[in-house]
């Protein structure tokens, strides 16, 4: 059984190292200055900004959307207040004059039925959809709108996701991650095997909606299901890592939990839903390496947790037998006598998940041009980390046996 993990674990890894060096260089940062200083005739574009109890930022998202290097001529920016119980409405109130901002208000219904009401009304030919709590680089727009027009074929494109001014342990740990994601999307996409546009901010072409159908409450994971749902009518799914977006993180350890929570029990009630897209001929990539690595990913930290577990109670149960037979002598060291690990498959394995971790954030800090190596993100990360998802997965993967839903907010 060593072996097998071994095995699947080496080739997720050569996959990503191959899929790398053969597109090396798309990671080239003057990649992005060309992108960047591309002139095009820039097409409507609708940006769809639903909002929930938002009062504190919505009006700071518009503001960085009015700043994009994008003609604003060309720009329409729909608001819809999902039915929030704060101030949003009323921030809303001082965009009212703006001549390309339009706003709405609904009851509550999730955020999938304000980026549909939104979709309803969109008179671009590309539909955005933008969290209010996303800040957006000036090119953002503009870069995104030029992988459309450089490949016809292309149906969404994803943005970077960035964590927005890291202040908490939290945040920073989330720094890091979301850094190591934007180098693994860009990667999958570039072989067809994109898993999720995500909803802070990415664009669609309007036909999208209109062959496939609009935003479900999918578990509550709308920008997955989509996504999923793309791959399976087969449409392209592009990721671009020249286009940032910073977006507000979970400041605290229980915001964190909330979230992580929603994620993992929504893609997999999704991958259950989709099921029969794993290992299908018609989903390539999609299906035969996507949904394969994401799942086994959930198989292999719960495995991790739980051999490392056995292995420190193994430790403890021998060096209490150990203590009364011969006393205290000797156990000097017994903090490092608890980790004790026989060299073999298994180490080799954590071996080989811990030289990837530090690959992909190495490469994760390249591809967005972060060049100073602050420890205590990466600190925050594995200390964090390392103890809160392997907890995290074996909870998701029980509530998705034992629960339909679950509350997150």
């Amino acid at each position: 059984m060593e072996y097998v993990f071994l095995f699947i674990t080496l080739y997720f890894q050569i996959f990503f190292l191959v899929t790398f060096l053969d597109n090396s260089d798309v990671f080239s940062h003057s990649k992005r200055k060309e992108k960047e200083e591309k002139k095009y005739d820039f097409p409507v574009v609708s940006l769809i900004i639903p909002c929930w109890n938002e009062e504190k930022t919505v009006v700071s998202t518009v503001e960085s959307i009015q700043k994009l290097n994008y003609p604003q001529d060309k720009i329409e920016i729909i608001m819809v207040d999902d039915g929030s119980s704060d101030s949003t409405w009323n921030e809303m109130q001082k965009l009212k004059d703006i001549k390309n901002v339009v706003l709405m208000k609904k009851d509550n219904g999730g955020k999938h039925t304000a980026n549909n009401l939104g979709i309803e009304i969109a008179t671009g030919d590309y539909i955005a959809t933008i969290d209010a709590d996303t800040i957006l680089e000036k090119n953002a727009l503009n870069i995104i709108i030029g992988e459309f027009l450089n490949d016809p074929e292309l149906d969404s494109v994803g943005s970077t996701i960035l964590v927005r001014d890291p202040k908490t342990i939290v945040q920073y740990a989330q720094m890091i991650e979301y850094q190591m994601f934007s180098f693994t999307k860009t990667l999958l996409a570039l072989v067809h095997g994109a898993l999720v546009v995500p909803g802070a901010f990415s664009v669609y072409k309007k036909e999208v909606f209109e062959k496939i159908g609009v935003f479900k409450d999918a578990h509550k994971l709308e920008d997955l299901e989509i996504t999923f749902r793309m791959q399976r009518h087969g449409m392209k799914v592009g990721q671009t890592h020249h286009a940032l977006a910073y977006t507000n993180a979970p400041d605290t350890f229980i915001k964190l939990w909330n979230q992580r929570r929603r994620w993992g029990h929504g893609f997999l009630k999704n991958s259950y839903d989709y099921k029969k897209m794993f290992f299908s001929k018609a989903n390539h990539n999609f299906g035969f390496f996507t949904l394969p690595m994401s799942l086994f990913s959930y198989i292999a930290i719960s495995i991790s947790f739980v051999i490392t577990i056995f292995i420190l109670l193994k430790n403890i149960f021998r060096i209490i037998i150990e203590v009364n037979l011969v006393g205290w002598k000797g156990f000097e060291n017994l903090f490092a006598r608890l980790f004790e690990f026989s060299v073999g498959p298994a180490a080799f394995i954590y071996l080989v998940i811990l030289s990837c971790i530090f690959f992909l954030i190495m490469f994760g800090k390249h591809i967005v041009n972060e060049r100073s190596i602050n420890p205590l993100p990466i600190i925050s990360f594995f200390v964090l980390y390392s103890l809160f998802i392997p907890v995290l997965v074996i909870k998701n993967i029980y509530d998705s046996i034992t629960t339909s839903n679950i509350k997150w907010r």
